[in-house]
């Protein structure tokens, strides 16, 4: 099932002067804590999308669809359609209007407490099952890398319980999503951190043809909310600096 949330703002009166109310919509997933589709919070990404549209008085349709990878597929025929979260990799860098940078994400081998944390390459193809989610650039990653252990899921909620219950023996994802997740899900311990492959800037971006989005009016508004400490606010809610 398909889900729309529409956020609506009037700006400020003195930057309506200078801004339009036009409406785009906006692909996204459930991938706590970048967008998270119910719940008290909605995701940090999500959040920052929602503070810029506020700024701008422009309405945005946010759209959760069924499947990730195909809502990416969307995005580069669609226009003025926005899609996050999204990792910036060499794959999608042609495909996509990149709009804003958010953070940049170690991602890394995750290990349940108590558990030896997978130190090296060698390591970590030697394991029975590496958790990865479907639709991330971290398949297509270890993919290329030559890994054929690889278990496939969903969600990261997924990747999760079964890291905890020991159904996978490591997860390979960005450090705040694992972090987030565990503690989400109110598992015991914290997980540990042992192997980072790379670091991998997460981003707003957009389809290729946006005539209708004053993409640099999004980069204005974003300059400012990290000025004034808004961005800083956001991140911290979520445990991320």
């Amino acid at each position: 099932m398909i889900r729309r949330v529409v956020i609506a703002f009037a700006a400020a009166a003195f930057f309506c002067a200078t801004t339009s109310s036009f409406a785009a919509d906006a692909l996204t997933s459930n991938i706590p804590p970048f967008s998270i589709e119910q719940g008290p919070r909605v995701g940090f990404v999500r959040e920052i999308v929602s503070e810029i549209a506020k700024r701008l008085g422009t309405e945005i349709a946010v759209i959760y669809g069924k499947n990730w990878p195909q809502s990416q597929e969307e995005a580069k025929s669609r226009s003025d359609t926005l899609i996050f979260p999204l990792a910036r990799t060499a794959a999608r860098e042609p495909h996509y209007r990149w709009v804003l940078k958010i953070v940049d994400m170690d991602v890394a081998f995750a290990t349940a407490p108590g558990r030896p944390t997978v130190e090296t390459d060698v390591a970590a193809r030697a394991l029975k099952g590496i958790g990865v989610r479907d639709g991330s650039p971290m398949v297509k990653d270890l993919q290329g890398r030559g890994y054929t252990n690889l278990v496939i899921v969903k969600s990261s909620a997924e990747n999760a319980r079964a890291l905890h219950e020991g159904k996978i023996d490591t997860w390979y994802a960005p450090a705040p999503e694992v972090a987030f997740n565990w503690m989400e899900l109110t598992l015991p311990g914290a997980p540990a951190f042992g192997l980072k492959l790379e670091t991998v800037p997460l981003y707003i971006a957009a389809s290729k043809n946006t005539p209708g989005i004053d993409l640099e009016k999004w980069r204005a508004a974003y300059a400012a909310m990290e000025k004034d400490g808004t961005r800083a606010r956001i991140l911290a809610a979520y445990g991320l600096q």
